[in-house]
């Protein structure tokens, strides 16, 4: 039956236009994210946009005690270009609030769970999963120099959104321990050499240095 589900609701994100997703076990995230977070707190690289506790950011299943399966869900926004010719402003300003079609579509998903009798929540950048490291254990798309998540079809333009769900499923998943090789990037440094204030090439970046850590703040 679970089986069933599973392929029902891959035929339903298809369905839906969404190509990029993958799936993970929920008990794996903490163990798998604690160490790297650790550091990252240890090295006062953390911002205010970021779940602070270090324990709730990595144990996050108080939403859900029971949960079993993590759904990552990549939803691409590459607009036209010729509508972006001035200011620096990012591509995803120019469409419509992307919190609002991300939970929508992730809805749609979740009602699937719901109407064979399992929990179901959305979540579209409105907590504190460590979303990029969620789809890069879960094979969505790999991290990069640039510490974004890089997808096969689109690049780094677009949106994570998760369903957190306490039905059981198969999963196809990896470690972080390869994270900081950035193999999807070869020996591409073009983002390196584009950074305006120089914070790319390391494993850990001065993240209160980014130009969009800035702009936002």
């Amino acid at each position: 039956m679970r089986e069933g589900l599973k392929k029902k609701i891959e035929e339903k994100l298809y369905d839906l236009g969404l190509t990029t997703f993958g799936f993970m076990k929920a008990e794996n995230l903490k163990k798998a994210s604690y160490e790297y977070f650790s550091k990252r707190k240890e090295l006062d690289l953390m911002t205010s946009f970021e779940e602070m506790d270090l324990e709730k950011k990595v144990d996050f299943l108080d939403d859900m005690p029971r949960a079993k399966t993590i759904l990552s869900v990549a939803f691409p926004y590459l607009y036209d270009t010729y509508i972006h010719t001035k200011g620096y402003f990012s591509l995803y300003t120019l469409g419509e609030d992307y919190h609002v079609v991300v939970k929508y579509y992730l809805e749609e998903v979740a009602k699937i769970l719901r109407e064979a009798g399992y929990e179901a929540k959305v979540y579209a950048d409105n907590n504190g999963l460590p979303e990029r490291y969620i789809a890069q254990a879960s094979y969505v798309g790999d991290i990069g120099r640039n510490h974004m998540l890089i997808t096969k079809n689109y690049g780094s333009y677009v949106f994570l959104g998760e369903i957190l769900t306490d039905c059981p499923m198969e999963t196809r998943e990896r470690g972080y321990e390869h994270i900081e090789n950035h193999g999807i990037c070869g020996n591409c440094t073009n983002c390196i050499k584009a950074c305006p204030t120089s914070i790319l090439g390391t494993e850990f970046t001065q993240t209160k240095k980014c130009m969009s850590y800035i702009t936002q703040s």
